[in-house]
């Protein structure tokens, strides 16, 4: 597997850089690319899966357990469906999920490298943003520690639909007052991948593990990087 892994990371590095010669900005994902949270997401979903038993909703929700925010939109459609209200328990898994993001946010911190080459990308023009399927309240607790310089933040509570549904990713674009065609989506997820694809973008999949790399490039990824610091000299061209 690990020869694998390395064969299928060096073929993306290996591509011509002159894919990335349109690029004028760069969207990224937070947690997990920018910034480790700890968040504890294996308790948030086994949490998000109790609500859905609890309510009764197992048997009709028919959602993968690693997505709990999905998870919750089809146990609300479930119930409007019946002719049911959703507020409670959209309201009762949301608190659920905002508990687990707050509980580690005192300790979150971006990567090392990180800070220095986002003021490096926007000094170089670059128009950056960032979105994530993270609430806002947490993250604005995080950066409000940690300037990570960005023109654009769309978190779930400001989008209609979060990645990797391409809306997300295009009101980021919209906001940065640019096409897909201009832009790079980063992160360290296969739905960052699966995003871009979707929005028309290029993706640069992030991750040291070699479990992730075949993950990320199996959704796609047009380029693979250790880190977000790599990211300069692969759009430089070296």
């Amino acid at each position: 597997m690990i020869s694998e892994t390395r064969d299928l990371e060096n073929h993306h590095q290996d591509m011509p850089s002159n894919r990335l010669q349109p690029v004028r900005g760069v969207v990224f994902d937070f947690d997990g690319t920018l910034v480790a949270t700890q968040i504890d997401f294996a308790g948030m979903r086994r949490a998000i899966s109790d609500l859905i038993h609890r309510w009764g909703l197992s048997a009709s929700v028919r959602v993968p357990i690693e997505y709990p925010l999905e998870m919750v939109a089809a146990g609300c459609q479930v119930l409007e469906d019946h002719g049911e209200h959703s507020a409670t328990l959209k309201r009762e898994a949301m608190d659920i999920i905002e508990g687990f993001e707050m509980q580690t946010c005192p300790y979150a911190a971006p990567f090392p490298g990180v800070l220095e080459a986002l003021e490096l990308l926007a000094a170089r023009g670059y128009r950056l943003g960032i979105i994530t399927r993270n609430g806002h309240k947490g993250v604005q607790a995080i950066t409000s520690r940690y300037p990570l310089h960005h023109q654009v933040l769309l978190t779930r509570d400001d989008v209609a639909q979060v990645k990797p549904h391409p809306e997300h990713l295009l009101a980021a674009i919209r906001a940065l007052r640019l096409t897909p065609v201009d832009i790079l989506m980063v992160g360290d997820h296969p739905t960052d991948v699966m995003c871009a694809r979707a929005a028309g973008t290029l993706s640069v999949g992030v991750s040291r593990d070699p479990r992730r790399i075949v993950e990320l490039t199996r959704a796609g990824a047009d380029f693979l990087i250790p880190s977000v610091p790599e990211l300069i000299p692969l759009l430089n061209g070296g």
